[in-house]
């Protein structure tokens, strides 16, 4: 083994690492100096720019990115601010990382950029623990670097650590659990680290239980066990003896001190994992009603419309569901699609590991083997989307695999450890170029697809992506029903629905003035809404499904079936239609009225007209204020996209197209 690497070794109980040979340290290299914060600077900078590039120039971005930042939104600035807004279906630490942020570009009018921070910080972090890692290995100086710049440039790894995705992070603590694992030989405090970055990873993304699950794996394979001359203990001993091959076994049975140190360190490392969990179910319990509302819930994974349990045959991934050939073909295209050399690197660690008897290589290969397979059940079952990022964990693995190939490989032979450290980033780039051209397969997402065409420079293929891609669609919208829903927010609260609303939420000057999902009043508001509402912005029910609460509890609302909504108009620009409702409360409805009798809300009604400086409307009020007059003229307000389809009014009643 060269130089500056270590072994990946559980010392045996008790045990002191070994003490340096020398005080005398050699001269850091040029390019070694002070490079993680070199790194960290450089690719946060990059990060930034490209994601300024990929909004104002390409415009591509990704809804769940920019969902995230909204629900930090919720926490902050809405009709009832509190943290539990925040919601409790997807995991919470992308969304509490930029709610310091959200104030501050709140002031530019920027809220995207909070989550653009956020995970340019996580890639640029992610990047520079990745170099600690190389250098663990052997691999310093310019040729470092080199790698660095390869792992940089590669378009899902940049892409991602632009456009606010909670990828970055948990690839971020992935990377931080590898490199503890790395050390662990040196300090037991390693342990401690990796399972506060697996239970860190946990509240970024639930794809943390299979690295859990790999981790405990990797600690039971490194455990090395002393041989015992006694063997093992009375009637058990006697049993295993009469075994073909018992004898061996018997001489290699841990005692009871390996047993109980291996007991130690997979508490150290499972433990805060597993009090992360229940404390998430106990906090789903306590708030939602529910432990498991996180995944039962309309929002969960048990609801998605994009996995092939719930959308059926036209999935791309039907035929794959409880077939495991199918499982593991699309298992090999995905992995190759993202990196090329991925497959061959993880058949060089098993072979080397074999042949030199390396348990530091045989546990990188079954870590990375243990992950793949947790990703593989998720297509079994039918619950894993079609997209390429799922799969970006792929990339930590390569980086890593790769380094410690390339030691191991030095100490065969000099030459092939040399070959190995300079060709690594011709391949790597190969595998981005690779990935580029992947991004543009059908069963990729919209965002993908449309980053593939940008890349290639294919015009074509991304104008006619832009036409069904929602995250531009709402985005393109935001700016023209923002405005309209401040002005009517004017007069009452305002109901619009957080699934298919959100971008024109995080758009409006006065969010306070919205009622919306998060609000802890919402169920009472939207099960009597003629008493505390007065507006309702509303699209058509066939875009959000059964996330959007507000059609999913008024299913003719959108069509004008419910009595006590009058139709406003529509708002002209927008490509998903929406139409603005003005709730009018029906005088001759004893059985509503009824119900509302039989519970006291001043105190809610006060909160729900908060934020309104005319005050909400009167029961017997039956007049519309006019919206033709009163809304702005947009295009001359605010500037919308360079696709925009021209200014925001409201048409009036009569003046809509009926479909």
């Amino acid at each position: 083994m060269v130089a500056g690497t270590l072994p990946l070794r559980l010392r045996a109980a008790g045990a002191s690492p070994p003490a340096a040979a020398q005080n005398h340290t050699p001269p850091v290299p040029a390019a070694d100096r002070h490079i993680l914060f070199r790194v960290v600077g450089l690719s946060f900078v990059l990060n930034l720019g490209m994601a300024w590039v990929l909004a104002n120039i390409a415009e591509i971005g990704n809804a769940d990115g920019l969902s995230r930042t909204a629900n930090a939104w919720y926490v902050l600035f809405s009709r009832d601010p509190h943290l539990s807004a925040i919601g409790f279906v997807w995991p919470v630490l992308p969304s509490l990382v930029q709610i310091p942020l959200l104030p501050l570009v709140r002031l530019i009018g920027m809220p995207e950029l909070a989550g653009w921070a956020m995970s340019a910080g996580f890639g640029a972090a992610t990047l520079a623990v990745l170099a600690a890692i190389l250098g663990d290995f052997g691999i310093r100086g310019w040729v470092r670097i080199s790698w660095l710049l390869a792992i940089q440039v590669h378009p899902q790894f940049w892409y991602l650590s632009a456009t606010g995705l909670a990828e970055t992070p948990a690839l971020f603590f992935l990377s931080v659990a590898i490199l503890a694992l790395l050390r662990v030989s040196g300090s037991d405090l390693s342990l401690a680290l990796i399972g506060l970055a697996l239970v860190a990873c946990f509240f970024v993304r639930y794809e943390a239980l299979g690295f859990m699950a790999g981790f405990a794996l990797v600690l039971v394979l490194m455990q090395e066990w002393a041989p015992r001359r006694g063997g093992g203990e009375g009637t058990l001993r006697m049993f295993m003896q009469r075994l073909p091959g018992g004898s061996m076994i018997v001489r290699w049975w841990p005692d009871r001190r390996d047993r109980v140190a291996l007991e130690g360190r997979l508490l150290a490392v499972l433990a805060p994992s597993l009090y992360g969990i229940v404390f998430w179910m106990l906090v789903n319990w306590m708030i939602m009603g529910d432990p498991l509302y996180f995944q039962r819930s309309e929002f969960s994974l048990a609801a998605a419309p994009d996995v092939a349990r719930n959308l059926g045959a036209s999935h791309p991934l039907w035929t794959a569901m409880y077939s495991i050939p199918i499982t593991a073909q699309y298992a090999i295209k995905r992995l190759s699609q993202v990196q090329a050399v991925i497959l061959p690197l993880i058949g060089l660690t098993l072979g080397l590991a074999v042949w030199q008897r390396s348990r530091q290589l045989m546990g990188l290969a079954v870590l990375t083997l243990v992950v793949v397979a947790f990703t593989c059940a998720q297509i079994f079952i039918g619950t894993l989307p079609p997209f390429l990022r799922y799969w970006s964990y792929t990339t930590i693995f390569t980086v890593v695999l790769a380094g410690a190939c390339t030691t191991g490989l030095q100490s065969v032979s000099a030459r092939l450890g040399a070959a190995a450290r300079f060709t690594a980033p011709a391949f790597l780039l190969l595998s981005a170029v690779v990935c580029a051209g992947s991004m543009r397969e059908e069963s990729a997402s919209f965002d993908e697809r449309r980053l593939g065409a940008w890349l290639m420079r294919d015009t074509s293929a991304n104008r006619a992506l832009v036409a069904v891609d929602f995250w531009w669609i709402r985005a393109h919208d935001s700016w023209l029903l923002a405005p309209v829903v401040d002005e009517i927010s004017r007069h009452g609260p305002t109901l619009i629905d957080v699934e298919t609303g959100y971008p024109t939420i995080l758009r409006v000057a006065h969010p306070e003035r919205l009622v919306i999902s998060p609000d802890s009043d919402f169920k009472t508001i939207i099960d009597f809404p003629e008493e505390y509402l007065r507006y309702i912005a509303v699209t058509d029910p066939k875009l959000g499904g059964k996330r959007d609460l507000v059609n999913s509890r008024y299913p003719g609302l959108y069509d004008g079936d419910i009595p006590w909504a009058r139709l406003v108009g529509e708002v002209d620009g927008t490509i998903q239609m929406w139409r603005i409702y003005e709730v009018v409360p029906e005088l001759n409805s004893p059985a509503r009225g009824g119900e509302r009798d039989q519970i006291d809300r001043r105190g809610l009604r006060e909160r729900a007209a908060e934020g309104a400086p005319t005050g909400p409307p009167s029961p017997a009020a039956s007049t519309v204020p006019s919206l033709a007059v009163s809304v702005p003229d947009v295009t001359t307000a605010i500037t919308p996209p360079a696709a925009s389809h021209g200014g925001a009014s409201v048409r009036s009643d009569s003046e809509r197209q009926v479909p």
